[in-house]
């Protein structure tokens, strides 16, 4: 993940560190870039100022695909910072959850100071900017005792994406 590290860095490297921007990862299937095109319209559409920015994963090319993908969704509003996966180590290959601990790579968006990171189904129907106010972590609740990592306000960092990194083997 170390080369990975550099690459994001330098792709933000040129931003204000106090920026705030919005968020989503594209890990998997390429069935989520219609619902990221959404995410981005339903954003712009509450009339937030914040950058949008996609972690896409970085795919073969097949005719072309990959290509016209990531034109549409820049196209739709997302500043796009290619990304490699980071897998889970637990799942089962080919399991929904395969590569779930992508997400970590948000805290290697340093060029910002805080992101909301949501997932790439969520359709955004009033402006939520009020909650880069709130503190990291801040995330929707599932239960007591866990959260659901679609939505999340987080202060990224080098040194907890290294530790988040250092913990998947005991997590």
């Amino acid at each position: 993940y170390l080369h990975q590290e550099k690459k994001i860095q330098n792709t933000s490297s040129s931003l204000s560190p106090t920026r705030e921007a919005y968020a989503t990862v594209i890990h998997s299937s390429d069935s989520y870039v219609c619902g990221a095109i959404a995410l981005a319209r339903s954003l712009i559409h509450t009339g937030t100022t914040r950058d949008l920015v996609l972690l896409l994963h970085i795919n073969g090319d097949k005719d072309g695909a990959y290509h016209r993908r990531k034109m549409a969704l820049m196209e739709a509003g997302w500043k796009i910072q290619e990304i490699e996966r980071i897998r889970n180590p637990k799942a089962k290959k080919g399991a929904y959850n395969e590569w779930n601990y992508t997400k970590l790579r948000l805290w290697q968006i340093t060029g910002y100071h805080k992101i909301i990171y949501l997932d790439s189904d969520l359709i955004v129907l009033k402006n939520i900017d009020r909650f880069f106010g709130f503190p990291q972590l801040s995330a929707a609740a599932n239960s007591r005792s866990i959260f659901n990592s679609g939505f999340m306000v987080i202060e990224p960092s080098q040194c907890t994406f290294k530790i988040l990194m250092e913990l998947i083997p005991v997590v």
